[in-house]
C-alpha cells in the first residue's frame, strides 16, 4: 500500500494535499456517478433476476432448486470462455500484442492452458 502511495504520489503525480473546494468534489462525483449508477445497475441486474428465479424455482421443491443452481454455475462457466474469447479477440488489434494474443487464443482454443501463464509472463517481461 505504501508502494502504491509512492507511486501515484510522487512519480505519476496524480495525489495532493491541497483541497479543491466543494464545487469541484461535486463535480467530480457528478463525472463519476454519470457512469458509475448505469455499471452499477448492469452488475446489479444477474444476481437480482437469478433471486427472482430461484425464488419462483423454490415453489416447485428442493431438486428444482437444485438443479436451477447446478444450471446457473455451468451457465456461468460457458459464459466466462466466451467473455474471454472476445477479450483476445480485442486485444489482438493492438500490434504490440498481436503476437501474444493469437498465442493465447489458440492455445484456449485448443484447451492447452497450461502454455497460457508462461505467454503471458513474456508478454509482462517486453514492456
Amino acid at each position: 500500500m505504501i508502494a502504491g502511495f509512492w507511486v501515484l504520489g510522487k512519480r505519476e503525480r496524480m495525489l495532493t494535499t491541497s483541497w479543491p473546494g466543494v464545487a469541484e468534489i461535486l463535480s467530480s462525483w457528478k463525472a463519476l456517478l454519470y457512469i458509475g449508477i448505469p455499471a452499477m445497475l448492469t452488475q446489479l441486474l444477474f444476481p437480482i433476476s437469478t433471486a427472482v428465479l430461484t425464488h419462483i424455482a423454490a415453489d416447485l421443491g428442493e431438486a428444482t432448486v437444485a438443479a436451477f443452481g447446478v444450471g446457473t454455475r455451468i451457465e456461468s462457466i460457458a459464459m466466462l470462455g466466451s467473455h474471454l474469447r472476445i477479450l483476445f479477440r480485442h486485444c489482438s488489434r493492438e500490434p504490440a500484442y498481436r503476437r501474444c494474443c493469437f498465442l493465447l487464443v489458440s492455445n484456449f482454443n485448443t484447451s492447452e492452458y497450461s502454455k497460457i501463464t508462461p505467454a503471458l509472463k513474456s508478454a509482462g517481461n517486453r514492456h
